[in-house]
């Protein structure tokens, strides 16, 4: 039970309570209070952001991951954490995605693998591994899916280590130590042993299954540059085919590592020998292709090898050329699955090796990663245009004639880039609003409502390059407070106990243009109403007004008619404006009023307001009202009730189909007076509450890899799971020049929310 004390002695002091919070702008929320709805979802932000940087640091502090610098360098921890909070903690990164890997073969009983789905394929020409050389396959599909098991001399897992691998083995032989570059007589023959091989492996399926990304830490001496493409069709025209998979649903994407060539001893007869030495200014033929070809660009990816100082490797060749599908990565001195010649037999282990070889499984490794993380909902190609835009580019990293597009940077790539839309249309690339814009404000009278009906749903925002990030579907959703502590204060010492003439809707008048008409005095009353807020106003519609125009008309001796507007007055930015037209009829013979009206929200809908995304909500009340009367020896009694049928407006947003919707609201209440001029009065209530109704929401829970945006139609039940009932206590007794007013409010199910406990608000004043 929460409880809150508050004391003003002095008017000034009261003002300073007033400033505290405006219960007609804040979000009541469980964690942070009485907020302002951005404030509200800025914090959400916040909290989002902490746990993000607490997951990543964590991960930061991983001995294992602690063991491979490259993995920092890419912003392993910071993806690791953001694939957490988008999938559960401890998410096996890389898990459900499928990676191929062209290269010498792999060691399948390596402590690297353990566990883990790896299929190994034997090309023509190809001999199964027994560790008399070294498996360069191996550790570059460690670097990929490796787990991590120091017990066994495998000190860090790769990128992806949840991911299943296919490892495709091919006879693979080493560099001469003489550069010796592939020539145009070379071109056919290379051409249709790639083109064989490569349309074997796109043809590969298990269980319908088939690969995403394809590393392919290989290549063939010779830079891109020495080739035209007038030469590379004329003579490589079936491997390029292969590699272009034109016709195909979603194309394979391949990474390629870049080439180890610059600096290696070259006759001084080749056109890229300077003083003896290769200058490997672009990347070698295979992994330079997309710069001549643009059949292959969007799914063909070249990557340099950087150091631990941040720098290229003196083996690395340069982006140049194909500087625009061209990455950088960790790929000197970097940490690999060895299995090869180990003293007097083949070894199983860790090892430290450098290569262009070793950075392709980084990017290959990083691209698995975001697949998963986005839930399979963006195409390869949508996944390597991402990795591309988001890479670093600051510092020497903007240098593209080395580094191409950047460093790459897998924090970056799992993160949203722009600010994030809510879709409207049928297209990611549609109309929408802001996540920031989106908002529904709910009326009190909803209670919890909306946010049962959402309760463990997500929705999906689109962040400005189209992929997709989900979040809570209630964060959008605010629910809206009862009324402050301030507005209870405020309520005790201005007319909490009305003279017995006084109606809810004259609960707080302030004259304007007539004196106040005395009873029976058939004259028009022109008065601004500061607040309806009272509990026997709260137990009316009227009470979803503000600061209001009130306008009363006798029309005979027991008919009058009331007008109010909120329009033009000085209410919070965030209340709505209302209008009311109501009748109230005095029953004859009889302690006791009815009443009828109207009341028109252009804005809102019983005080929810939308925006964003939500697009724009109004409604029309017609209610129908009791009063009465009577005096029991010293009480003088009361009871308010009122029910009404609401018919509703949405335009423009998510939400559609908004039933009509009933509510009711009611208020008894006894008061007497005490010596010395005194009076007490007790009170039990229910404020303004909806009784039934529904409403359909077009959530966007996700997108194909085309563009199109899925939604759920969620159905929103409006009626709230509990049923608010205020028991009010409140003394009053001139005192000095002014009167002390002393109160207490027990409220059960506060908010029309069954699961929340009871709240008790003591309160105390003077005026």
């Amino acid at each position: 039970m929460n409880a809150f004390l508050r004391l003003c002695g002095l008017g000034a002091l009261m003002a300073i309570a007033l400033s505290a919070c405006s219960s007609s702008s804040c979000v009541d929320n469980r964690v942070y209070g009485c907020l302002d709805a951005d404030e509200f979802r800025r914090l959400l932000d916040d909290e989002i952001r902490q746990q993000a940087d607490e997951r990543t640091a964590a991960y930061a502090e991983d001995p294992a991951i602690q063991q491979q610098w490259g993995l920092e360098a890419i912003r392993v921890p910071e993806a690791y954490a953001n694939l957490d909070l988008a999938l559960g903690p401890d998410t096996p990164p890389g898990e459900g995605v499928i990676v191929g890997v062209l290269d010498t073969g792999i060691d399948t009983a390596h402590f690297a693998f353990e566990g883990k789905n790896v299929f190994e394929l034997f090309l023509p020409g190809a001999i199964d591994e027994d560790g008399s050389g070294f498996s360069h396959g191996t550790a570059v599909a460690g670097l990929i899916a490796g787990v991590d098991d120091p017990d066994f001399g495998f000190d860090a897992p790769g990128v992806a280590w949840g991911a299943d691998l296919v490892v495709f083995a091919l006879p693979l032989g080493t560099a001469p130590e003489l550069y010796d570059p592939i020539t145009l007589d070379d071109l056919p023959g290379t051409s249709e042993y790639f083109a064989q091989t490569v349309n074997e492996i796109l043809s590969w399926r298990h269980e319908g299954r088939s690969i995403e990304f394809l590393n392919l830490s290989l290549g063939v001496s010779g830079v891109i540059d020495n080739f035209s493409e007038a030469q590379l069709r004329e003579h490589f025209s079936a491997a390029t085919a292969a590699f272009a998979q034109a016709g195909a649903d979603e194309k394979v994407v391949f990474i390629w590592a870049a080439g180890n060539a610059h600096g290696t001893p070259c006759d001084v007869a080749v056109v890229e020998c300077v003083d003896g030495a290769v200058d490997a200014v672009s990347p070698g033929l295979l992994a330079g292709l997309a710069a001549r070809l643009p059949e292959l660009r969007g799914h063909t990816v070249s990557v340099v090898a950087i150091g631990q100082d941040g720098e290229i490797t003196g083996f690395s060749n340069r982006c140049g050329v194909a500087a625009e599908h061209c990455l950088a990565a960790p790929g000197g001195s970097v940490r690999v699955a060895y299995f090869g010649p180990f003293e007097d037999g083949p070894g199983r282990g860790a090892a430290t090796g450098g290569g262009t070889s070793f950075a392709a499984p980084m990017v290959t490794g990083g691209l698995a990663l975001m697949k998963q993380h986005f839930r399979g909902q963006l195409a390869g190609t949508d996944l390597l245009a991402r990795l591309l835009e988001t890479a670093d580019r600051t510092g020497h990293y903007a240098d593209a004639e080395i580094y191409g597009r950047g460093l790459m940077d897998l924090g970056a790539a799992t993160s949203p880039v722009g600010a994030e839309t809510v879709a409207v249309g049928g297209r990611v690339d549609g109309p929408g609003a802001t996540l920031r814009q989106t908002s529904l404000e709910l009326g009190s009278a909803f209670g919890d409502s909306v946010a049962l009906s959402l309760a463990g749903r997500e929705m999906v925002t689109f962040d400005s390059l189209g992929a997709p990030f989900w979040r809570p579907a209630g964060h959008v959703a605010t629910l809206a407070p009862g009324p402050s502590q301030v507005t209870r204060l405020r309520e005790l010492l201005v007319g909490a106990i009305p003279a017995p003439d006084r109606t809810p809707e004259a609960a707080l008048p302030i004259l304007l243009f007539s004196e106040s008409p005395r009873t029976g005095e058939a004259a028009p009353a022109l008065r601004l109403m500061e607040s309806p807020g009272s509990a026997t106003a709260r137990a009316s519609h009227v009470g979803l007004a503000g600061k209001s125009l009130v306008l009363t008309v006798p029309i005979a001796a027991s008919l009058s008619a009331t007008a109010l507007t909120t329009e033009g007055m000085d209410n919070p930015g965030t209340m709505p404006d209302t209008s009311l037209v109501s009748l109230v009829w005095q029953l004859p013979d009889v302690p006791g009023r009815f009443r009828v009206g109207r009341m028109a929200e252009p804005r809102s809908l019983l005080g929810a307001v939308a925006d964003g995304a939500f697009g724009r909500l109004s409604a029309g009340t017609t209610f129908a009202g009791l009063e009465a009367d009577a005096r029991l020896g010293g009480w003088r009694l009361g009871f308010n009730a009122e029910a009404g049928t609401v018919s509703t407006g949405a335009r423009e947003g998510l939400l559609d189909g908004i039933s009509d919707i009933s509510t009711s609201a009611f208020s008894l209440h006894a008061d007497r007076s005490t010596r010395r001029g005194g009076a007490f009065r007790v009170s039990l209530s229910q404020p303004l509450r909806t009784e039934s109704g529904r409403a359909e929401l077009d959530l966007p829970v996700g997108r194909t890899k085309s563009g199109e945006v899925v939604r759920d139609a969620v159905a929103l039940g409006l009626e709230p799971s509990g049923r608010q009932l205020d028991l009010e206590l409140h003394w009053q007794q001139p005192l000095g020049r002014g009167t002390l007013h002393l109160g207490a409010v027990l409220s059960r199910e506060p908010g029309h929310r069954g699961d929340e406990d009871p709240d008790l608000t003591v309160l105390s004043g003077w005026t």
